[in-house]
C-alpha cells in the first residue's frame, strides 16, 4: 500500500503541482506514510501542515506552540513595534512561522527520503509556488488556542497563551503581473491576521513571487 501512494505522488510531482487539488492529495498521501510509518516525531511540521489542510479548525499541540511565538511578540507588536525590529529571538520565531520555513525542511526532507522529486525539479520556484497553493487551501481554517489555554493552564513546556486567542491566514493575489526584462513576475500576499483576547486583530504580511513567463530569446 505505501508502495502504491508513493508512486501516486511520484506522478504527481513529476507532472507538476498546479491546482489546489494536487496540493491537498500530496499532502494527505503524505499524511497517510507518515501515520502508517509513525512518523510524526521525525517531521512534526509536516505532519501540522498535513492536518492543517485537512481539518476545518486547528487547535492541538503544534498549533499552540505556534500561537506561543505570536504570542510572546505580541505585547511588542500591539504597541507599534515593528516586526523587524523585535527582539531577535521573538523576530525569527515569527518569521520561521509566517514564511513557512519549517514546513518546507521536513517537506523537502521527507521527499529526498523517499526519493520522490522535490519541488523545484520542475522550477527553481516551486516552493513559492506551491506556497501560494497551500495558503488558499488553509486560508480561513483558524489556528485556536485550546480551552486549556484560555484558562493559563496550558502544558508547562509550551506556556501559557495570555494573549492570542486565533491567528488566521489569508491570501491576496496581485492585480497585476511585475514585467521587467522578458521577466512577468506573479505577486501574491499572506495575511496572517492575528486576534487577542480582547477581541483586537492586527496582522502580519509576507509577500512572495513566482515567474509566469520567462524571457524569449529566440526574438
Amino acid at each position: 500500500m505505501t508502495r502504491d501512494i508513493i508512486e501516486k505522488l511520484r506522478a504527481e510531482l513529476e507532472a507538476g503541482i498546479t491546482t489546489e487539488v494536487q496540493a491537498v492529495y500530496l499532502l494527505a498521501g503524505i499524511r497517510k506514510i507518515i501515520e502508517r510509518d509513525g512518523l510524526r516525531d521525525e517531521y512534526p511540521m509536516l505532519k501540522f501542515h498535513c492536518d492543517w489542510a485537512l481539518h476545518p479548525r486547528m487547535d492541538q499541540r503544534p498549533a499552540r506552540e505556534m500561537l506561543k511565538l505570536f504570542d510572546d511578540a505580541h505585547v511588542d507588536l500591539r504597541n507599534g513595534i515593528e516586526l523587524h525590529d523585535l527582539p531577535a529571538e521573538a523576530k525569527r520565531g515569527v518569521y520561521r512561522i509566517t514564511k513557512m520555513e519549517d514546513f518546507e525542511g521536513d517537506l523537502e526532507r521527507f521527499l529526498a527520503w523517499k526519493e520522490l522529486p522535490g519541488l523545484r525539479a520542475l522550477r527553481a520556484d516551486g516552493w513559492v509556488h506551491f506556497l501560494r497553493l497551500y495558503s488558499k487551501v488553509v486560508e480561513d481554517i483558524p489556528l485556536f488556542a485550546s480551552e486549556a489555554d484560555r484558562v493559563r493552564v496550558a502544558r508547562p513546556t509550551i506556556g501559557p497563551i495570555e494573549h492570542v486567542a486565533s491567528v488566521t491566514v489569508h491570501l491576496d493575489d496581485g492585480r497585476e503581473t511585475i514585467k521587467e526584462a522578458g521577466f512577468e513576475e506573479f505577486v501574491y500576499r499572506m495575511r496572517w491576521v492575528i486576534e487577542d483576547k480582547n477581541g483586537q486583530s492586527g496582522e502580519i504580511s509576507i509577500y512572495n513571487t513566482f515567474t509566469v513567463r520567462e524571457p524569449d530569446f529566440d526574438h
